[in-house]
């Protein structure tokens, strides 16, 4: 299979045809159970051969107070699907906009499979393009971590602030010593409700520290790594997150969602993949987001080549009928990654707050550039 064949391949050609299911009378504690059993993050919700949705740790870490005996139907979301004649690029596309580890496939009103991120990322190994990359051009730059002597309650925050599934953990001096995940969390979230503030105790399941549940040691690979080898690495240790480290300090995280940008940017060629996850708000807002967010695309396209744009939005409760928005954004470049966020009790003026700080950021790396150029030009 050459570089450019992989766009060729469908949802059939990718997809594993025995997903892990379960019923919407069965208990939260057995589909939990399940997810254990089987490694897996999401449980497609099926009944009588028919889709109804999907449970996920993503979900589950969300919610308060989640008794063992609740029902799948009452914590179950709605889900996407997609066809088995799907393109490899539309696949990568919707797993990114869903935010789902795994995608049903249908084959008309017929459940016939499932693709797993994992499904997914395997298929760069057959584009050497793409394989051979190095792990520094494609891994998120700036990461965040939880030291190890903080509550798993704070964790579990930072995760939902960052829409992550794991962080890395570090100790006093900033040397790495974990990998805290939701699959460690979401247990402890559904002890809370007969362990916690409901039981009469001082402290509850998530304030453990984060020491006493992390992942450790753990798996870590460096900058001039390709791809390929992190990938292989995944698939060995069965994650889906590597942090990328140099005299154990963490200088990056390589995540599935960065390789499955990887495949957006390889099918769309020019064209500029813009995504806004988390946003409560009705469509009106989408498409003035949007708006606003191509006027911006279009002025940074004159200083550099725009591939993919993530916005992630937080909406944190006040006192009274307020609110505050925090934004996040990353934009990845042909050439580099762009971070910035905003926090305002305006969700636009956040928005326009990131905005300015991506264009200032690009702005000021072109000019850099053309310093260094001048300067060796003279030489």
């Amino acid at each position: 299979m050459g570089p450019s064949d992989i766009l060729d391949l469908t949802a059939a050609d990718l997809m594993s045809e025995h997903p892990v299911t379960a019923t919407p009378d069965e208990h939260l504690s057995e589909v939990i159970g399940l997810m254990k059993k089987k490694d897996v993050h999401e449980v497609l919700v099926v009944e009588n051969g028919e889709l109804l949705g999907v449970v996920s740790y993503d979900s589950l870490i969300k919610r308060r107070g989640l008794p063992p005996t609740t029902k799948v139907s009452h914590v179950m979301n709605h889900i996407a699907h997609i066809e088995e004649d799907c393109s490899l690029s539309l696949i990568a596309e919707t797993t990114l906009s869903t935010g789902l580890r795994a995608l049903p496939v249908k084959r008309g009103k017929d459940l016939v499979g499932v693709i797993s991120r994992t499904d997914l990322i395997w298929s760069i190994l057959n584009a050497p393009e793409l394989a051979e990359a190095s792990v520094e051009s494609v891994m998120s730059p700036s990461v965040t971590c939880v030291y190890e002597n903080e509550s798993v309650s704070r964790a579990r925050h930072v995760m939902q602030e960052l829409d992550a599934r794991s962080i890395p953990v570090i100790d006093e001096y900033g040397h790495l010593v974990g990998v805290i995940g939701q699959k460690d969390i979401v247990p402890m979230v559904l002890q809370s409700q007969k362990r916690g503030e409901d039981a009469g105790l001082d402290r509850g399941p998530l304030d453990v520290e984060v020491k006493s549940i992390m992942s450790s040691p753990p798996v870590t690979t460096t900058r001039e790594a390709t791809v390929k080898e992190a990938i292989e690495l995944m698939k060995k240790h069965n994650i889906s997150n590597i942090v990328v480290s140099e005299k154990n300090v963490p200088h990056g995280i390589l995540t599935q969602i960065d390789l499955v940008e990887l495949l957006v940017v390889h099918g769309r060629g020019e064209e500029v993949y813009i995504q806004i996850s988390g946003l409560e708000e009705g469509p009106e807002v989408y498409e003035e987001m949007y708006d606003a967010i191509g006027k911006t695309v279009k002025r940074i396209g004159k200083m550099a080549t725009p591939k993919v744009l993530n916005f992630h939005v937080v909406k944190h409760h006040s006192s009274g009928d307020r609110f505050k928005h925090s934004i996040r954004a990353r934009l990845t470049t042909e050439h580099s990654m762009y971070y910035a966020k905003g926090f305002d009790w305006n969700l636009f003026v956040t928005l326009d707050e990131v905005l300015d700080q991506l264009e200032r950021d690009i702005k000021k790396e072109k000019e850099m550039r053309l310093d260094a150029r001048k300067r060796k030009s003279r030489s």
